[in-house]
């Protein structure tokens, strides 16, 4: 089961990230590097749709020379929005129940879990910290495995869960971005 996902949009859907792209793009508009224009006009009236900056390509190319060192970071950062994605978007079954799970339902889960983790190019390895950290927090159980009778790991807090997931993987993430794109040479 493969599924699609880009990295970067946990970085540009972070509010941190959306403001610091409008003053970006206000700037460029000042300056007469970009214009801000309709991307549709619909049929219905002549009704005028949203608005857009649009960059033309020899100004994105441009831009991109300025800050190639964004480039160094890819891997490391793209590892921890996959992570995030993963624990927050891929693996909904895993919130303790007051009921007992069956064998059965158990089994399903944990294969759900395996082909999730395998789709997204992650290991064991990457989750066990994240998930033993959250469970000295008494967000989640400890990390139990995938040979465990149980389920891998179990979400104690659904709300601190998702919180420190975006503080620890995604929050730092935008940081250090933000902080490179933003820095002087």
């Amino acid at each position: 089961m493969k599924f699609i996902f880009d990295w970067r949009d946990t970085i540009l859907n972070d509010s941190r990230t959306l403001i610091a792209r409008n003053k970006i793009l206000k700037e460029l508009k000042n300056l007469g590097l970009c214009v801000k224009t309709h991307y549709y006009v619909s049929t219905i009236g002549g009704e005028l749709r949203d608005l857009y900056y649009v960059i033309s390509p020899e100004i994105q190319e441009w831009l991109l020379t300025l800050k190639p060192e964004l480039k160094g970071l890819e891997k490391h950062v793209k590892k921890k929005c996959i992570i995030f994605y993963f624990l927050t978007k891929r693996i909904p079954n895993l919130l303790r129940t007051s009921e007992p799970r069956s064998e059965e339902e158990i089994n399903l889960v944990r294969q759900e879990y395996w082909n999730r983790l395998e789709s997204a190019s992650l290991t064991e390895e990457d989750i066990k910290p994240i998930i033993d950290d959250m469970s000295k927090k008494k967000i989640t159980t400890g990390y139990r495995g995938l040979f465990a009778k149980d389920l891998p790991f179990e979400i104690i807090d659904e709300v601190r869960y998702k919180v420190y997931l975006k503080r620890m993987l995604i929050d730092q993430s935008s940081h250090i971005y933000l902080k490179k794109v933003v820095s002087k040479k």
